[in-house]
């Protein structure tokens, strides 16, 4: 006996505080806790799309980031995004602090030439996404050496191994006697990837009972009808393995089985209930929930069939994973079970023209993106484009792209293998080798029991908003902390930001405030009576969260073959040629130095280049002496020769230093030119007389300006004096720009252009009709090249294009 269910839905979303008024008290209690766990549980995702799917030591990585948060809509919530490089021994080898606006940053990391080769890792996370590690971005990257590039090719891969398996999985959770049951498997080679497995099904009879051979990734499913009293085993083999015998999990006599068949119009849904069971609960309420898209839609009805179905229309979905679950009319789940829909209603369907068919090398290629789906919601969008010689860059195919991550990936627990296989060509296929991967793969986001037991959320992270500094005052007589003192904190350009007390533990918190990596603050600090015998002690930075083992595999090296050739290449190129009349064949990395000096660099008596000073000892001070044209220095400290008013005025990045001087007006102490290393600064600038007159009336004695360098990504504290501290704070990160060389006008050069990226452009925005251009010059190589274009728009549509065209 069947029953079609005439359905009454009542959708809940977490952003609505009202819901339908359903007679059943569990379903209501469901739908608060569901709303509340929402809320307890904000959510941020981020994804990053890089120009290329592998590298080499000596290039640039350039990526953009996405952060969404609820359906894909682009987050508001974190201001601050962090990006790790992690290197193959899991350890982080750089870090990146960069800032969000409206969920959108990008940035780069530049690869030392010198960068051992491996399996390294790309990680983003929010501190939002900190309450849940698992949910951090994290991309294996493969890195390759271009010296001796025939060792990474012959090098042996470094392989987890792992025990060759297959695992069954029926559809619901369990099998159940006397209903046709579909059952998904997955076999997993030494390898820890997909393998091919073929096999039967056998009764305890030794009877075959059905028949199974794997599909993509090792996967697949089957049909069985279990009966009761009989158990099963699976007669299995693997890829050149002998046979194997597992047990199937064993059919329960009384329960439910659950049932999706997702179409491209409509997702079929069919609840069966055995004999047993049915006897034992007719006429009771049973519960079908479906959460998609953020929302609850249930169902509730009278168990007055051994056979319940239903049928939905697609466009009632959200794209991405369904979670459908079975409730007995208590709140216990019966069964559940993952579907994938795909909903072309929410996607944003981008084509990508250009404006020729073929073209030459060094031609001028334009590319038009449209949207062409309908209606436009909001066709305003965020896209990120990477354009790349596939001569150089044989495609890694099927790796995560914007929609397979945001939809798929991040969605479900465990490692998928090519995820973007189901997306790049959608057809009856590829659908349903999605279907057995839902059908293996646990749900990530929650479990129906975390939301019903509403356990307290203390301790979460909140998002974070800007960059912090803090830390503590100690009396230098009493090494105790020191209360009520007065802190002030300065910054080279902007001048005193904070001043504020210390608390009756001589804490002091700045906070609110976002400035440029590698900034150096000056920090005075005085006790309550004013005084400055104190100790300031920096809280150290937050370090880089604790990195996780990933085992996925990399890039194989005999597929980088060709691009590590194509880099060696490319980086002599560029050792052997210079610029020539601003025309360059590779990414411009500027070279000039930088200068502190309050009217810029090219107004001191004396400059000195810091980067060619190979000698000299351990502090700046070491250097400088004896270096420095027509100054003396006096107890580290420095004056001008012959001129006897005072010590001159030390300022270091824009900051300027205090001088102690005695009741005789003698400096006292060792200077901070003593306690800074050569290798941190970057030039180091005399001002005498007339030109230290633009410092006013501190400039009278001379100025000796120094300039650190910048972009260690890392914390330093320079004490100078008691009460003054010199610290260099990690802040935000400044993306550099993609260098795209232009031919518009007759070459002067014949230097080659092996650019592999040919153009690289993290943000483009498309106009209220879902249109937007732009344009670049190939490079030397003839062959395909592929453009992608990834992003989202304002409305959460996901969208992706691939575009290929010839160059002769």
């Amino acid at each position: 006996m069947k029953k079609l269910l005439a359905v009454v839905i009542c959708a809940f979303v977490f952003t609505v505080p009202a819901y339908c008024q359903v007679q059943n008290t569990f379903v209501e209690t469901l739908i608060d806790k569901l709303k509340q766990f929402g809320i307890n549980h904000t959510e941020e995702k981020a994804y990053l799309q890089l120009d290329k799917p592998y590298y080499a030591a000596g290039d640039t990585i350039y990526f953009k980031a996405y952060v969404t948060t609820g359906e894909h809509q682009l987050s508001n919530l974190s201001s601050i995004l962090h990006v790790d490089l992690i290197d193959p021994a899991s350890r982080v080898n750089r870090s990146l602090t960069l800032k969000l606006t409206q969920g959108l940053t990008w940035g780069d990391f530049e690869l030392p030439d010198s960068l051992q080769k491996g399996e390294y890792r790309v990680r983003a996370y929010t501190q939002l996404m900190q309450n849940d590690p698992g949910s951090f971005f994290d991309l294996p990257v493969s890195i390759g050496a271009v010296k001796n590039v025939k060792m990474y090719e012959n090098a042996p891969a470094s392989k987890q191994m792992f025990k060759a398996d297959v695992q069954f999985f029926p559809e619901g959770g369990n099998m159940v006697t006397d209903v046709r049951n579909k059952v998904g498997f997955k076999a997993i080679g030494t390898d820890g990837l997909g393998t091919s497995v073929s096999g039967v099904i056998v009764d305890n009879y030794n009877k075959t009972v059905a028949r199974f051979a794997s599909g993509h990734a090792g996967m697949g499913s089957f049909f069985l009808l279990p009966e009761e009293g009989r158990t099963y085993r699976a007669k299995y083999k693997l890829k050149d393995s002998i046979q194997q015998v597992v047990d199937l999990p064993k059919p329960l006599t009384k329960g439910v089985a659950l049932s999706v068949n997702t179409k491209p119009d409509k997702v079929s849904v069919q609840i069966d209930v055995n004999h047993n069971y049915y006897k034992e609960n007719e006429n009771k309420n049973i519960i079908l929930a479906i959460y998609s898209g953020g929302k609850l839609t249930h169902v509730l009805t009278k168990l007055d069939s051994w056979e319940l179905t239903l049928d939905l229309p697609v466009k009632q979905f959200a794209t991405g994973v369904t979670r459908f679950t079975v409730f007995s009319e208590q709140g216990v789940p019966l069964c559940e079970r993952l579907s994938f829909v795909q909903n072309p209603a929410d996607q944003a369907v981008l084509q990508v023209s250009s404006n020729k068919n073929a073209y030459s090398k060094r031609d001028k290629v334009q590319i038009d993106i449209n949207r062409k789906d309908q209606p436009l919601e909001s066709a305003k969008g965020h896209y990120s484009v990477t354009v790349i010689d596939e001569s150089k860059v044989p495609d890694v195919n099927y790796r995560n792209s914007i929609q397979s991550y945001l939809l798929l990936t991040s969605e479900v627990k465990g490692y998928i293998e090519q995820p973007d296989y189901y997306f790049d060509n959608s057809n009856e296929k590829t659908n349903a080798e999605l279907d057995a991967l839902m059908l293996t793969q646990g749900y990530r986001k929650f479990t129906w029991q975390e939301v019903l037991k509403d356990t307290a959320h203390a301790g979460k992270l909140p998002p974070e908003k800007a960059i912090g500094l803090s830390g503590t005052i100690t009396s230098l007589k009493t090494r105790q902390p020191v209360a009520n003192g007065t802190v002030n904190l300065v910054s080279p350009n902007n001048g005193p930001l904070f001043s504020q007390q210390t608390d009756a533990n001589g804490r002091f918190a700045f906070t609110g405030i976002l400035f440029a990596d590698s900034t150096r603050f000056l920090i005075t600090a005085t006790d309550a009576a004013g005084n400055h015998d104190v100790k300031i002690t920096m809280d150290k930075t937050a370090t880089a969260f604790a990195v996780a083992p990933l085992n996925t595999p990399g890039v194989a090296s005999t597929d980088m073959q060709s691009y590590l050739q194509n880099a060696q290449q490319e980086q002599m190129q560029s050792s052997l040629y210079k610029p020539l009349n601003g025309k360059v064949l590779k990414e411009v990395k500027v070279n000039a130095l930088r200068s502190s000096n309050i009217v810029g660099s090219g107004h001191a008596d004396q400059y000195i280049d810091m980067r060619k000073v190979t000698e000299g000892g351990g502090s700046l001070y070491d250097v400088l002496v004896g270096r420095l044209n027509g100054i003396r220095f006096i107890n580290g400290i420095p004056y001008l020769a012959g001129y006897n008013h005072g010590p001159m005025q030390i300022v270091i990045d824009g900051v300027i230093m205090e001088t102690r001087l005695d009741t005789n007006q003698h400096a006292m102490g060792d200077a901070v030119l003593k306690t800074l290393v050569p290798g941190d600064v970057e030039t180091v600038e005399v001002l005498k007389y007339s030109n230290a007159s633009i410092y006013g009336q501190i400039g009278g004695n001379g100025v000796l300006i120094v300039t650190t360098r910048q972009g260690t990504g890392s914390a330093a504290a320079t004490e100078t004096d008691p009460g003054i501290l010199v610290f260099k704070a990690p802040g935000l990160s400044v993306a550099r720009e993609f260098y795209s060389p232009r031919y518009d006008v007759a070459a002067t050069t014949t230097h080659p252009d092996l650019r592999s990226t040919i153009y690289w452009q993290p943000e483009i925005t498309t106009d209220a009709k879902g249109n937007a251009s732009f344009n670049y010059y190939n490079a030397d190589g003839t062959g395909t090249y592929r453009v992608i274009v990834e992003g989202i728009d304002e409305a959460g549509h996901i969208g992706r294009a691939v575009y290929r065209y010839a160059v002769r």
